[in-house]
Formats: C-alpha cells, sequence, structure tokens
C-alpha cells in the first residue's frame, strides 16, 4: 500500500518538474565561442519552452558607501540559441552579485551568483523558479 501511494505521489509530482525553465552558467573555457568574446562566464535559457524566444537580462549589484546599486549587464547572444556570454562589466577590486532573469511565454526564472574581479563563485549560485525577491538578493549580498 505505502509503495503504490509513493509512486502514485511520484506521478502526481511529475508535471511540476515537466517543461520547467531555467537558466544555467556555464564557464567560459568551456565554450570556445564565449571564450574568443573574451567572456568570464555563460548564461544559457533551458527547458521546454522554446529557450532560444527567452528574454534574459543581467544586473550587478554592488555595495559601494552603504548603499547597494544595480547596474545592467551587457549579455552577448551567442550562436546557440538562448545562450549569453558575460564579459567582466564591473572593477577588479569590486565583489559583486550578478543577478540574472529569463522570461518566457509567461515564465519566469533566475539566478544569482557572486563575482569578485575576473572570478565568478559558482559555488554561491541560487536558482529561483520566479525573479528573486529583495530579501533572495540579501541573502548574496556583498559584505
Amino acid at each position: 500500500m505505502f509503495r503504490s501511494a509513493g509512486i502514485g505521489l511520484v506521478l502526481l509530482a511529475a508535471p511540476l518538474f515537466a517543461g520547467g525553465f531555467w537558466l544555467q552558467m556555464g564557464t567560459a573555457e568551456a565554450n570556445p565561442e564565449a571564450k574568443a568574446q573574451h567572456a568570464t562566464l555563460v548564461v544559457r535559457a533551458t527547458g521546454c519552452h522554446n529557450p532560444e524566444y527567452a528574454k534574459v537580462s543581467g544586473v550587478m549589484i554592488q555595495k559601494r558607501e552603504g548603499r547597494m546599486e544595480s547596474f545592467p549587464l551587457k549579455l552577448i547572444p551567442l550562436t546557440e540559441p538562448g545562450t549569453y556570454a558575460v564579459r567582466q562589466q564591473w572593477p577588479d577590486d569590486a565583489a559583486v552579485t550578478l543577478k540574472f532573469v529569463g522570461h518566457n511565454d509567461g515564465a519566469t526564472t533566475s539566478m544569482l551568483v557572486r563575482a569578485q574581479g575576473s572570478s565568478v563563485e559558482k559555488g554561491t549560485a541560487k536558482f529561483f523558479p520566479h525573479e528573486p525577491t529583495a530579501e533572495e538578493e540579501m541573502t548574496l549580498a556583498v559584505r
């Protein structure tokens, strides 16, 4: 009885994960095109909702003089649909939070990750099935 209840729960949960829309982060070194663009990282829209039509944007969040400031990031479209190279657009000595948001066919997804100079701290990445709240952004806010 417990086994069939467990299987039923798995089947009920399957639609929640099917057809998801997410952002992935990759290293520029693993993508020759991004490497040629002198990128720091690669961001890719992925999932079953035609990720090539996704609108992806990026923002750098920095704490300066005790207040949070944000600046838009330029994303460079690569030949693989839905894939973007991101060059370092912040000072070498700055610790920043990078926020990426994707919108596609009514779905929203996002990613936050810390960066220090040209180093992206991939272990700090957080992924959300929505645009991050101010509280979620503060979890990675630079100190």
